[in-house]
């Protein structure tokens, strides 16, 4: 047992990855000689540290006196994690001492529940000032970025600082305040897309014209990325190839959204066009580029399959709304499509599977309107798959009613995480800290299993 201990302490990973997941290891750090060592688990992504307090035998290394410490010193709140299964392992035992260490199998990560703040860059990551209750009543928040800059470059690393600083914000301002704040991740690709993949897969030009009202479409590079091609999905793979890498066991980063063949926001199936005005220019636009319902349809359900080669622990999310068919007729709603691209996600992702969409109460929302047969067929879904439902809430201009009613709604239709329409500031001129409570309790129990 002596032999296991000296593997364990300078090859940290050999003696229990055999046994279990290597991914959720314990790996002892030493701080400093005849000090203490300190447990880490990649399950716990907190990066809670166990300060383990009891001295036991030295290693016999020349000049070198670390020593193994072990206590049980918050080990009952990782134990508690629904997410994750605790087991012992034996490292050392001997008529003199024993010690045991835990280790953790992170089977998957628990979903987000409750109220979110729908773009992190309404959060202001400074402390001063800092509104506690408010991110007490609505701990989820939306990370938005534009995969442009999260990958500039096709070879280098990710750049991930963007991301970094909030969670190093949220793990701050938890541990100071008892928060739970816990992060949301979606991508704007389409014009959002990095140079080096428009110029790898062609672009086409996605006129906002008419649509000033889709967030993304309005204000960046026109250039949409042939998103349907072949050359499109390997990029994509090379994506989240990386970023799974770096996020896959972080609990902080808990639902990544499947945006691959969004156009201008983080909505997969969007591609904004119709009859008339600049609809029509972008329908026409996309033929012109050699757009196919079909190859769209392909590279949806290839895209579910990148999610699931990388991301193993993660919630997926993807945002389903009406099928825009593009073809030589009338731009007209297909649901069957929907229907399909949901079901794939669903039983890819079985419980880790969100499905929704970004407009919770606008027009369809009426009874037997588009958007409620799609509520409809999303609680179907999660009766037979056991997935999430989220929803975003219009934008207030354009809410068929005010704004409880909408909340109302999305709880009326099974939805477990609702994404506010406005920074914390103007959000607290429509509701109180009570309500935003209430709404945040409701919506988690509304993901309660």
């Amino acid at each position: 047992m002596r032999y296991i201990l000296i593997c364990f302490l300078f090859f940290p990973f050999v003696a229990i990855s055999q046994q279990y997941d290597s991914t959720a290891s314990i790996k002892l750090v030493h701080v400093s000689f005849d000090t203490n060592y300190y447990a880490r688990t990649v399950c716990d992504t907190l990066q809670i540290r166990e300060a383990y307090d009891s001295i036991y035998k030295k290693v016999n290394r020349p000049n070198w006196r670390p020593y193994l410490t072990i206590e049980k010193k918050r080990t009952d709140s990782i134990r508690n994690v629904k997410s994750c299964q605790a087991f012992i392992d034996t490292v050392i035992s001997d008529n003199s001492y024993k010690t045991t260490v835990w280790t953790y199998t992170l089977k998957s990560k628990a979903q987000l529940t409750g109220n979110a703040t729908r773009q992190s860059d309404w959060v202001d990551t400074s402390t001063a000032g800092m509104n506690v209750m408010y991110f007490r009543n609505v701990p989820v928040i939306v990370l938005r970025m534009d995969w442009a800059d999260l990958q500039p470059t096709e070879t280098g690393s990710l750049n991930t600082s963007y991301i970094d600083k909030y969670v190093i914000w949220a793990n701050r301002v938890n541990a100071q305040y008892g928060l739970k704040i816990k992060f949301k991740l979606r991508l704007v690709t389409g014009v959002g897309s990095p140079d080096w993949v428009k110029k790898k897969v062609g672009t086409f030009i996605l006129t906002s014209e008419g649509y000033e009202d889709v967030s993304g479409l309005n204000w960046r590079d026109s250039n949409c990325v042939k998103f349907w091609t072949s050359a499109f999905m390997p990029c994509f793979d090379n994506l989240m190839n990386k970023l799974s890498k770096k996020y896959d066991t972080s609990l902080m980063i808990s639902e990544v959204v499947n945006s691959a063949t969004a156009t201008g926001t983080g909505e997969a199936l969007i591609r904004a066009v119709s009859n008339s005005g600049g609809g029509l220019k972008r329908k026409n636009s996309y033929l012109a580029a050699g757009y196919t319902i079909q190859t769209d349809f392909d590279a949806v359900i290839a895209s579910i399959n990148v999610m699931a080669k990388y991301w193993k622990k993660t919630n997926i999310g993807m945002a389903i709304t009406l099928w825009e068919t593009i073809d030589s007729k009338k731009v007209q709603k297909d649901s069957v499509r929907s229907r399909q691209v949901a079901e794939y996600l669903c039983k890819t992702f079985g419980v880790r599977a969100v499905i929704g969409n970004n407009g919770l109460g606008t027009p369809g929302w009426e009874t037997g309107g588009d958007e409620t047969k799609l509520g409809q067929m999303f609680m179907k879904m999660k009766a037979t798959y056991g997935n999430y439902i989220y929803y975003q809430t219009a934008a207030p201009a354009k809410m068929i009613s005010p704004i409880k009613d909408i909340l109302n709604l999305g709880l009326v239709y099974g939805s477990s995480l609702v994404e506010l329409p406005e920074p914390p500031n103007k959000i607290l001129q429509r509701l109180t800290q009570g309500e935003l409570l209430i709404y945040n309790q409701a919506y988690q129990n509304n993901g309660s299993r």
